[in-house]
């Protein structure tokens, strides 16, 4: 089974980290720094977690394929921002179905917040994701593989 997973991640020093991982590995990324001192310790992610037996392994079929899905995956984040506008228990992370993203397709988004003051903003997080998905996505660098 392959997985794909969308994340982006907000740090201390205002930086945000967007990118899509292929069997735990990065292809795709941004990164945006922030304007505080560097500190990469993370006050909120959110991850797309995709797993299928015929989900694409390239960086740019990837990318096609997150597009070519961008309603169902913007429609199963906005509704999860909808159900947590009063914010999430910020000691745990939380996990919700993405239904509908075809057959033999699992989607879960996961998001979480280090601080309760993050945890009531996670929503806004997620509007963010759903409205800019395919910005989002067509910002992202293609990311090199490294030879081992």
């Amino acid at each position: 089974m392959s997985t794909i997973n969308f994340y982006r991640q907000a740090r201390y020093d205002g930086g945000t980290r967007t990118g899509v991982e292929v069997d735990g590995e990065t292809v795709l990324e941004r990164f945006e720094p922030g304007t505080a001192p560097e500190d990469s310790a993370l006050l909120w992610f959110v991850d797309i977690r995709c797993s299928g037996d015929a989900l694409p392994d390239e960086a740019e079929a990837v990318r096609r394929w997150l597009l070519e899905r961008a309603s169902i995956l913007r429609s199963g984040v906005q509704a999860v921002a909808d159900e947590l506008r009063a914010g999430i228990d910020f000691t745990a992370p939380i996990s919700r179905e993405i239904p509908n993203a075809g057959r033999g397709i699992e989607v879960q988004l996961f998001c979480s917040a280090i601080r309760r003051i993050e945890a009531l903003r996670i929503a806004e997080a997620l509007d963010e994701i759903s409205s800019r998905w395919t910005e989002f996505l067509n910002g992202l660098a293609v990311v090199e593989a490294v030879a081992h």
